[in-house]
Parts: C-alpha cells; sequence; structure tokens
C-alpha cells in the first residue's frame, strides 16, 4: 500500500468514527487526502477542545441539561466565565461589531468586518485562556497537598463557539474562515443562512435567505476543511427563517413552499411599479419618499393577494367544487398533499386535476431582485431540516424570546431527528 492510499484508508477511519454518526457528506475519503499534503500539522489546541466539548455536550444532552453562556467583551471575561464555572463560551461578531479595532468603525452586528476579524478576535481569548491555565499549573505546582485539595480546579480549555456569521462568501470564503478558527484554537464555529453582504442582526427586519441548499454548501465546506486539518469540530447551523421575509433564489423545493407569488394579472409587478413609484427620487424630502414608499407598499399588498402557489392552486379547487365539478379531491386533501411539496410536482399535480392558475412569484420580488417568503417556525423547521444531516447543532435565531416557540421547534426537530442537539439565544438585542 502505497502512503498516498494509507493516508485514503485512515481518512476513511475517521470519518467513519463513532463521532461522526450523524452526519452526512457530500465527498469521499480521496477527496479529504488529496488536500492534506506530505507534511503533518497538528492542530493540538483546536482538535482536543473539539473532542472535549462534543463529549461534553453530548453528555449534558443525554441528561437532558445545557449550558448557559454569554459571549464575552473580552479575554478577561472569558477566562471570568470559566472561572465561574461556565463551561462552554460563545463568541458572537455583535461584540466585534460593537467594538470596532483600528481598521473598522464600532457598529451593529452586521458582519460588515473583514473574515479575519472574529478569527483575530478569538485567538486573544484563547491566548488567554492558555495563560491562565499556566498560571494555574504553576500555583498549583507550589501549593500544598491540602491547598490543592482546598482550592477547586479550573478547566480553561477554550470550549468556544465562534460566529462565522454567513461564512462570508463562497466555499472557499467559508473554508478559509474556518482554517483560521482551527489555527487559533476555537473548536466550533455557528454559520447562519443569511445572505452575504446583507446580514442583519437577529431583532432587525428585512433579513434575505439564501437557499436551502446553499446553506447545506456551506455546513459541507466548513466539515471538509474541520477533516482536511483532523479536527472534529462543532458545526451549528443557524436559520433566521423565523422572522425573514426575503429569499435570495427559488431553485430548492424545499424553499418553494413558502415563496409568495401574487394570483392573477390584475396587479403589476412590485418591482415595475415600486420603480415607478421612486422614479425620481431627488424631487421630494426624504419622509415624503418613506411615506410614498410604505403607501404604495400597503396598496399593492392589498391588491396582490399574495400566497403561495399550493393555496392559490387550493383557492381554484375550492372554487371548482363550490361549482360541482368533480376533481378526485378535496381541498383538505390538497392541503395535505401540497404543503410541503415543490412547484413542479403541484403544477403537475393541478393539471392532472384540469385545474389552472395564473401565479408567478416573479411579480412579486423586489427592486433587488429578492423573492418574498412566508418566515416563521414552519420555514425555520424546514430549512432545519435540511441541514440537519450536516450539523452538530441546530439554531432557531428569533426576534425575541419566546419559550413556546423554542419548544415548538425542537419537538418538529427532534420528530426526525431524536438525536439532534439545538441551541437558543437570548439576544440582547430583545
Amino acid at each position: 500500500m502505497s502512503a498516498f492510499d494509507a493516508e485514503v484508508q485512515q481518512t476513511r477511519e475517521y470519518m467513519e468514527s463513532p463521532r461522526f454518526a450523524e452526519i452526512t457528506r457530500l465527498y469521499s475519503p480521496r477527496m479529504v487526502a488529496e488536500q492534506k499534503g506530505t507534511v503533518a500539522q497538528d492542530y493540538t489546541v483546536a482538535r482536543e477542545a473539539a473532542e472535549g466539548f462534543y463529549a461534553r455536550l453530548r453528555e449534558l444532552f443525554a441528561e437532558g441539561k445545557s449550558i448557559t453562556t454569554y459571549g464575552p467583551y473580552s479575554p478577561g471575561q472569558a477566562v471570568a466565565q470559566k472561572r465561574a464555572g461556565i463551561e462552554g463560551i460563545y463568541l458572537g461578531g455583535w461584540a466585534t461589531s460593537a467594538k470596532g479595532s483600528i481598521n473598522e468603525d464600532p457598529g451593529p452586528d452586521l458582519a460588515s468586518y473583514p473574515l479575519s476579524q472574529v478569527p483575530d478576535e478569538a485567538a486573544s481569548i484563547v491566548r488567554a485562556l492558555l495563560t491562565a491555565d499556566r498560571n494555574q499549573q504553576y500555583h498549583r505546582a507550589h501549593m500544598s497537598e491540602d491547598e490543592r485539595a482546598a482550592t477547586p480546579e479550573v478547566d480553561y480549555r477554550p470550549f468556544i463557539i465562534a460566529d462565522a456569521d454567513t461564512g462570508h462568501g463562497g466555499d472557499a470564503h467559508v473554508r478559509n474562515l474556518i482554517r483560521r478558527f482551527v489555527e487559533v484554537g476555537v473548536p466550533g464555529y455557528h454559520i447562519e443562512d443569511q445572505k452575504p453582504g446583507a446580514k442583519k442582526c437577529g431583532h432587525q427586519g428585512g433579513k434575505v435567505l439564501v437557499p436551502s441548499d446553499e446553506q447545506i454548501k456551506r455546513a459541507s465546506a466548513a466539515r471538509f476543511q474541520l477533516d482536511v486539518m483532523g479536527v472534529p469540530g462543532i458545526i451549528v447551523c443557524r436559520t433566521d427563517a423565523e422572522a425573514a421575509n426575503l429569499l435570495d433564489g427559488c431553485g430548492d423545493e424545499r424553499d418553494q413552499p413558502f415563496i409568495l407569488g401574487v394570483n392573477g394579472t390584475a396587479v403589476p409587478a412590485y418591482r415595475a411599479a415600486y420603480l415607478a413609484v421612486m422614479a425620481d427620487p431627488t424631487s421630494l424630502p426624504e419622509d415624503t419618499l418613506d411615506t410614498a414608499a410604505d403607501v404604495f407598499l400597503a396598496a399593492w399588498e392589498a391588491g396582490a393577494n399574495l400566497s403561495t402557489l399550493a393555496e392559490a392552486v387550493s383557492e381554484a379547487i375550492k372554487f371548482r367544487l363550490d361549482e360541482g365539478a368533480d376533481l378526485g379531491m378535496s381541498v383538505d386533501e390538497w392541503n395535505a398533499f401540497s404543503h410541503r411539496a415543490g412547484w413542479f410536482e403541484i403544477r403537475a399535480k393541478a393539471r392532472e386535476m384540469g385545474v389552472e392558475v395564473d401565479w408567478s412569484a416573479d411579480r412579486a420580488k423586489t427592486p433587488e431582485g429578492y423573492f418574498q417568503i412566508r418566515g416563521g417556525i414552519p420555514y425555520a423547521v424546514a430549512k432545519s431540516l435540511a441541514v440537519a444531516p450536516f450539523a452538530d447543532i441546530l439554531w432557531m435565531e428569533t426576534k425575541t424570546a419566546d419559550l413556546a416557540d423554542a419548544k415548538e421547534f425542537a419537538d418538529a426537530i427532534r420528530a426526525v431527528f431524536p438525536n439532534q442537539m439545538m441551541a437558543y439565544n437570548l439576544s440582547p438585542s430583545f
């Protein structure tokens, strides 16, 4: 067996280990081995922290417990958290944005900083924890046995989940970001499904989501980079679908049940009408333009009767049934069939029944080209179920803290993936 074949076999054994029993990969062990190189590198801090942190999370999961934590604003706060007995640390981009840097102005949590910014913040936190660990070791070495017994030992291992935002771009950007986190010793990373460059804080409106397959690509790219580096990192996949109202593409069938469109031709396309209203933005004061835009939006939505394709067909079926037509399917049966079906499947079934609708998602697109969607917990569940096989932890971001909503989400996920770990945040934005 050649050295490369041995590397492939070793990689296969690693990828098939019990740690990844719940994880799906879209690539082969050979593809990972091809990118490892011949010079061995060992990312000890991140690797051992990932192993220890994941084992601890699984232990807590089995006991029905969790870690309650917060995001440190400084390395000193991270050390204080550990001394207070908080096992895990969340390093949020909100703090990076709020503090600014020598190159960046302070601002809201919009991920407008460079890709390297949060890894650089993480590096100082990991360094502080490792320094505290060394100092503790030194002081304990100079204690008597009675003193050591009376002095609890603090676990300073960097059990950190860091904010990877949207991944800052495509596969190459995600891989680069994960590499930087691993190199500084971070074992966990959260990646969300908002569009890069259009990210909003958890409580802000106007969120633009990427299609479900794009979030899967991000998680897969992150896992691939971790496999290349030999680190069993913890990937947290977050969805903002609960409060989002826009989507960057319509090609994934899993998103189509939540995309809204215009039923009928009486209402003009939203984009064309909006641009006509705002054709001369310099002619009126800004507050007048804002009022005009709000009035236009309210009037357009009132006339557009926005609905999903499934709802538009359901309305047509009800009309035909009320006229006495025999379609071979009731409205309730249609709703049960169509509530998670894609457009192709819905249109094919409707044609089979002799039902046609003039429904268009394109006519509801915004001036930026985004599709309008119906956000909410059902969409957050659908988004999370799609990415669950690729994630260690799922997280539904919400605009407000609500225990009932969190339970509804968790119950829906556990019904399909009973071993799935989850996270929930109590944002300072609330």
